[in-house]
């Protein structure tokens, strides 16, 4: 299968993937660093590596558990949940016109590929008390599927 990002998004996966490689390769300066650090590290980097091994094909599949509640497209109305286009780099709880939780419209976090892999895990352990009912992706390999496919359907072709 032949896959054509758009600019936004391949400036995103470069930038996920910079971010996760240049410490490996002795690029930073930080040389003591906390074991919870170097574990957090550890779990971004499986993601960039998942999510460059991602199926999209089975990305789009899974993605209809996430249609169940969400439209995913430019203008279209929220439905359960809110419309996901152009989720990335967006503030949680900042969609216009959607009727969040209030623990979801209190959180300061902007949505990014590591953030919605640990939500998709378990979104109400991630964030007890918000409305999301969803059992989760247990599999990472799920998890990056889908994730791959938002970056690929959600981002803005303009960006």
């Amino acid at each position: 299968m032949n896959i054509t990002f758009s600019k936004g998004l391949n400036r995103l996966i470069c930038a996920l993937v910079f971010s996760l490689i240049l410490p490996l390769a002795g690029c930073d300066q930080q040389g003591d660093r906390s074991l919870s650090d170097s574990a957090e590290q550890q779990e971004t980097q499986t993601l960039a590596v998942r999510l460059l091994e991602a199926d999209l094909e089975r990305g789009e599949l899974l993605a209809y558990s996430c249609r169940a509640c969400h439209t995913l497209g430019p203008d279209e109305d929220h439905i359960i949940g809110p419309n996901l286009y152009g989720v990335f780099d967006r503030a949680a709880g900042s969609v216009y016109g959607f009727d969040y939780s209030d623990v979801l419209l209190e959180v300061d976090f902007i949505w990014s590929p590591e953030i919605l892999d640990e939500w998709l895990a378990d979104s109400n352990g991630f964030l007890p008390g918000n409305n999301m009912r969803f059992a989760g992706f247990s599999s990472g390999a799920d998890r990056a599927d889908v994730i791959a496919y938002l970056l690929q359907v959600t981002m803005d072709p303009a960006l």
